[in-house]
């Protein structure tokens, strides 16, 4: 569904996810200030006015992967779309689940949660290029 949302404090209302301006704009703190120790939230609101931007929403992204265990694919890399989608076919809606990586130093599926992913968008700022997923 295109141009339902055109920034992020539209798609905030949209989601009903109030803090989702406050999110993004710690986000791009941690992305300005990456070696920084300091928590994102700390930041003063003169270093960081968040994004006011406009933002594209996507119904649909693809993930490639490997999966030793698929023999299907070339080299064992596969492919897969996932969906957030508000009408799907012209029937209801579609939003798929997907594994997201939340501790990186746990091993394998131990260090995942499943997320119900409600919208793919993304945005640039200062000419960097950023796809954004809300789970």
């Amino acid at each position: 569904e295109q141009n339902w949302a055109m920034t992020v404090v539209a798609l905030a209302d949209k989601l009903h996810i109030p803090n989702l301006p406050e999110l993004v704009q710690a986000f791009l703190v941690r992305q300005l200030y990456l070696d920084d120790s300091h928590d994102p939230t700390d930041i003063s609101h003169l270093e960081c006015l968040g994004y006011k931007g406009k933002i594209s929403i996507y119904n649909s992204a693809t993930s490639t992967f490997y999966a030793p265990s698929d023999l299907s694919g070339i080299g064992s890399m596969c492919r897969e779309y996932i969906h957030a989608a508000p009408t799907w076919r012209q029937e209801g809606p579609c939003y798929n689940c997907a594994f997201v990586i939340t501790d990186p130093e746990l091993q394998g599926m131990h260090g995942m949660d499943i997320a119900r992913i409600l919208c793919f968008f993304s945005f640039k700022s200062k000419g960097i290029y950023y796809p954004s997923a809300i789970v």
